[in-house]
């Protein structure tokens, strides 16, 4: 019998989820993917946008090519989860499914904070060229880079944000009239890594001069007088002014119930299945606590292996077949230093009692690394 299976956003984690089922299920089981956008692009290429090394021509796909390989993609916003009848709405139509896989990450939002909308962040494509232009004028000044409130995607960009801005101030040779600084809530960065992970980048940023501002969550960004107010007291000036946004759970999924205390979908660690039947959630809308309490990172390598398994969780319970191994919380990123050198850091957070991660020295082959992760994306699944 013929099983319809619906995918809902077109980011790293449905693309891959799609693609791989459509290559384990045969032909007469249909597969829909569902996203508001037109293309698509992937993260780590937004801080090359950032400088002026990429156009964002360069970096996006479109979505619709997925079609091709008997995908059928619909460019519409999803309205409604109807999870009791096992309905999804979008537009004027919906569909029913046998199996829903949930991968549509992260709203967003400059609101929470007041003040904040006015700042400038790399989180997007038109955000990332906006801040090329304010970085290709800027003749110096203090730079404060903000983290607004964890958890955020990609846990290493803010970092390698302000480790890139040291290398290019140094090109334009204005780097001692410019101060940068990084405010976070957080204690460390990249704190589910552990303390000597965060040791090792607090290393990387003092090296180049750049200021970590541990325990700083900001309440308020006074956008006339250039200033921000943190909730320990403490102010900061600032002349350019670059946000990590706040992430939050897209409201359709929170319309639908299925956000849970973390202010995410929660699901099971090993096989990403949520408290419904036939639904799964994978990528950055969903959560999953590990060993120590904290929860795992969200980043583009986790939605893709856990893509992989949710295929396989599928096209076994349809065909029968074996089931591949669980998810195992091992991934990894790269933390850029310039245009040819990357730092990767490798991890497997399902490691108890605490996620084992470390950070290599900054190379070239780090480099090619993070070059072979984006031509795998692109090449595999569009």
């Amino acid at each position: 019998m013929s099983k319809q299976i619906l995918i809902l956003g077109a980011g790293p984690g449905g693309l891959a989820t799609a693609n791989l089922l459509r290559k384990k299920l045969p032909s007469q089981h249909k597969i829909f993917l569902i996203d508001k956008k037109q293309k698509q692009s992937l993260g780590l290429t937004y801080l090359q946008v950032m400088f002026g090394w990429r156009k964002p021509q360069q970096v996006v796909r479109d979505i619709s090519s997925v079609s091709r390989k008997n995908i059928i993609f619909f460019n519409s916003e999803i309205k409604k989860i109807d999870l009791a009848n096992q309905k999804v709405v979008f537009d004027s139509q919906q569909l029913s499914y046998d199996y829903l896989v949930i991968s549509l990450g992260a709203t967003l939002s400059l609101e929470e904070i007041p003040g904040l909308s006015t700042s400038h962040y790399f989180y997007d494509l038109d955000p990332a060229e906006r801040l090329h232009s304010v970085l290709k004028n800027f003749k110096g000044g203090k730079i404060s880079l903000v983290i607004a409130r964890p958890p955020y995607k990609c846990p290493a960009a803010p970092h390698e944000a302000a480790l890139l801005l040291d290398w290019y101030f140094k090109q334009k040779k204005i780097r001692n009239n410019v101060d940068i600084k990084i405010f976070t809530p957080e204690l460390q960065p990249m704190p589910t890594g552990g303390p000597v992970l965060g040791e090792k980048i607090k290393q990387l940023l003092q090296e180049r001069n750049v200021e970590f501002k541990p325990n700083f969550k900001l309440t308020q960004v006074d956008n006339d007088n250039h200033k921000l107010f943190f909730e320990n007291g403490e102010t900061a000036e600032y002349d350019l002014l670059i946000s990590i946004p706040v992430h939050k759970a897209p409201q359709v999924v929170k319309e639908a119930n299925l956000i849970s205390e973390t202010g995410w979908i929660s699901v099971d660690k090993y096989n990403l299945k949520t408290n419904y039947p036939n639904v799964y959630a994978i990528g950055d809308v969903a959560s999953i606590k590990l060993p120590n309490g904290a929860f795992l990172p969200k980043a583009a390598v986790f939605a893709l292996s856990q893509a992989e398994v949710v295929v396989n969780e599928i096209a076994s319970d349809i065909t029968s077949s074996k089931k591949a191994k669980p998810f195992n919380g091992k991934g990894y990123c790269y933390l850029q230093t310039e245009p040819k050198k990357s730092a990767a850091a490798i991890g497997n957070f399902y490691a108890e009692p605490n996620p084992q991660v470390r950070l290599q020295k900054p190379s070239s082959a780090g480099f090619k690394g993070k070059l072979k992760f984006e031509k795998d994306f692109y090449y595999k699944w569009f």
